[in-house]
């Protein structure tokens, strides 16, 4: 994935998002053309050479939700390029409709790398957590230990480092800016709450499509983040059963 087109109404305002991408290594094309054509003429034949379409901050939502009506456009891996945090439910709201990550225009380099690393290899897994919903769900009898070892191969490692920070608090909250700090060491930026928003929807995503249910991290508008009560009686049975089974919760999420 190594080809990127960023969609925009002004070809002038990405020019350090372009020379960081070619930095990292990627080929990239900036283009309004492209997205008039996608928009107007229903015409697609370009993205079947890129992997990543990049929608910046230029482009109206709108706009951009017209854009990912279409299938061919949706289907790819995508970033909205954006000044401001989304909130979760913006996040969602998006996310239902296609848009994978969210990048600030003033990203660093850093943060850009690690953006499309972590979302790059979410992507990789969706053909796997699509075979896996409906197979293990644990109401048409699945295993509970099969269920866990199928979100250990689904998440990523900020993802498993995300989920055990919470687990660990065995149902208390924790602070968007608590959980932040801790997962990126550092005080928190915007750019982190951005991406915090991010990993716990993907986090959901996945553990739903693992057959738990899809309320497994729970969210306070003022308190943050805490594993559901339902979600802890899970791994608690899964700790219980591991004496036997050799299966350990903080084995599979280390």
């Amino acid at each position: 994935m190594k080809q990127i087109i960023i969609l925009t109404q002004n070809y002038m305002i990405n020019q350090e998002l372009r020379e960081n991408l070619t930095t990292l290594g990627y080929e990239v094309l900036c283009s309004t053309d492209i997205l008039h054509q996608i928009l107007y003429q229903n015409d697609f034949r370009f993205l079947n050479l890129v992997n990543l379409v990049f929608f910046s901050e230029s482009i109206a939502d709108e706009t951009l939700s017209a854009a990912l009506a279409h299938r061919e456009v949706a289907g790819k891996v995508i970033f909205r390029i954006d000044s401001e945090v989304p909130s979760e439910e913006t996040t969602r709201y998006w996310q239902e409709r296609g848009v994978d990550a969210w990048l600030k225009p003033d990203s660093s380099l850093k943060e850009l790398r690690e953006a499309l690393s972590e979302t790059l290899k979410a992507q990789r897994c969706s053909p796997e957590l699509s075979g896996i919903n409906g197979q293990n769900d644990l109401s048409q009898g699945a295993t509970l230990e099969t269920s866990i070892e199928a979100i250990q191969d689904s998440l990523s490692s900020r993802e498993r480092k995300l989920f055990k920070l919470l687990y660990q608090e065995k149902g208390q909250f924790l602070t968007r800016k608590e959980v932040a700090a801790r997962l990126w060491q550092s005080g928190p930026t915007e750019s982190h709450l951005a991406q915090l928003s991010q990993l716990v929807s993907r986090i959901r995503l996945k553990i739903h499509a693992a057959g738990f249910p899809s309320g497994c991290i729970e969210t306070h508008w003022k308190k943050g983040y805490r594993i559901s009560d339902e979600m802890l009686g899970y791994l608690s049975q899964n700790n219980q059963a591991a004496p036997n089974s050799g299966s350990n919760y903080l084995e599979i999420f280390p």
